[in-house]
């Protein structure tokens, strides 16, 4: 189960690399894969232009609502990585009763994100073609899987 999930992890990141192309995936270079970790902290917002392939048109109408999304979801996205440290905090004392509030915690925080990029979504696909609003989606979903396997393989399982 594990090296499944491990294996449609790094498709999914091999597959941002160029996202443009619409290639049968290969076996992901991990160096390429770390390089696009990298640049996904220091410039994630130049990986989203990359790959977007937006008009003129559509760019000025997408960015504000990008810019828009990111400042809303980064509260939510600090409650997740603050419950998640906090897991790994508590790593061998971990009581019911903190499993119980950090599940609840980042279930909580799901929700939430789950509920922006529905809301955005339907923003975006007001201001241009709901296929590049899609794409957009893609392309954010394909971001967080590969920074949560980051993360996720800094968490130790509940003991």
């Amino acid at each position: 189960m594990m090296k499944q999930l491990l294996a449609a992890l790094v498709c999914s990141a091999a597959l941002l690399t160029p996202l443009a192309e619409a290639a049968t995936p290969a076996a992901p270079d991990p160096a390429a894969v770390q390089a696009l970790r990298d640049q996904i902290r220091t410039d994630k917002k130049k990986v989203v232009a990359d790959n977007m392939l937006l008009t003129a048109a559509e760019a000025d109408k997408f960015w504000p609502l990008y810019d828009q999304y990111e400042k809303a979801g980064a509260p939510v996205r600090q409650r997740l990585t603050l419950a998640m440290i906090d897991f790994v905090a508590v790593d061998a004392k971990l009581t019911n009763a903190n499993a119980k509030r950090l599940v609840g915690e980042i279930n909580a925080a799901e929700r939430d994100l789950l509920k922006l990029r529905a809301s955005y979504f339907d923003k975006m696909a007001k201001a241009i073609p709901a296929a590049k609003a899609a794409r957009f989606m893609q392309i954010e979903a394909k971001i967080d899987a590969l920074l949560r396997f980051d993360q996720a393989a800094t968490i130790p399982l509940a003991q």
